[in-house]
C-alpha cells in the first residue's frame, strides 16, 4: 500500500507542476494578446489559439488533481441527505466506495469508447487548427492522458481505503485523508 501512496504522490506532484506551468503559459499568452490588441490594434490570433488549447489541457489535468484530492461535489449532496442518520459513517463509507468503483468503471468504459474514436477518427484525419496548424490529436490528447490518470487515482483510493470517513461527536464528517496530511 505504501507503493500506491508514493505513486499517487508522484502523480499529484506531476499534476501540480503541469497546472502551474500551463497557468503561466496562459497568462503569458493573455498578456501578449492584450499587448498586441492595445499597441498594434489587432489581437494576436496565435496567442488566442495557444491560450485556448493550453486551457483545455489545464482543465483536464486539473480535474484529475481535484479528483485525487476528493474535491468533487458528488458527495456533498449525500452528506446533507444522511445528516441525521444514526449510521452516517457506514452509509457515507459505502457511498464513497460505490462512487469510486462506479467512477473507475466509467473511466474504463469511456477510455474504450474514446480510444476507438481518437485513434480511428482524430489521428488519421487531417484536422488542423486554423491559425497555428496544430493537429487536433495534440489538443484532444488531454483526454487520452487525463482519463487514465483519473482511473489510476480512483483505483489507488479503493485499495488504500482512502474513501473511509469518520464522524465527530457533533455529527460532522472528518475525512481520514485530511488527518493523514495534518500528521505530516
Amino acid at each position: 500500500m505504501d507503493i500506491l501512496r508514493k505513486l499517487e504522490n508522484c502523480l499529484n506532484w506531476f499534476e501540480k507542476i503541469f497546472c502551474f506551468v500551463t497557468l503561466f503559459v496562459v497568462l503569458g499568452s493573455e498578456l501578449w494578446l492584450m499587448g498586441t490588441r492595445v499597441f498594434l490594434g489587432r489581437a494576436s490570433a496565435g496567442a488566442d489559439e495557444v491560450m485556448r488549447y493550453v486551457q483545455i489541457w489545464m482543465c483536464w489535468v486539473g480535474a484529475t488533481y481535484a479528483l485525487s484530492k476528493g474535491k468533487w461535489p458528488g458527495m456533498d449532496i449525500l452528506d446533507t441527505l444522511v445528516d441525521k442518520s444514526k449510521n452516517k459513517e457506514k452509509i457515507m463509507n459505502f457511498a464513497r466506495l460505490a462512487e469510486l468503483i462506479v467512477g473507475a468503471g466509467f473511466c474504463i468504459w469511456f477510455m474504450f469508447v474514446w480510444s476507438d474514436y481518437y485513434f480511428n477518427k482524430i489521428v488519421n484525419a487531417p484536422n488542423f487548427s486554423s491559425v497555428m496548424h496544430i493537429h487536433l490529436k495534440y489538443l484532444m490528447g488531454a483526454i487520452t492522458v487525463s482519463v487514465p490518470l483519473m482511473m489510476i487515482h480512483q483505483i489507488i483510493k479503493i485499495f488504500t481505503k482512502d474513501w473511509k470517513q469518520t464522524v465527530q461527536e457533533d455529527n460532522t464528517p472528518v475525512d481520514i485523508t485530511d488527518e493523514k496530511e495534518e500528521d505530516k
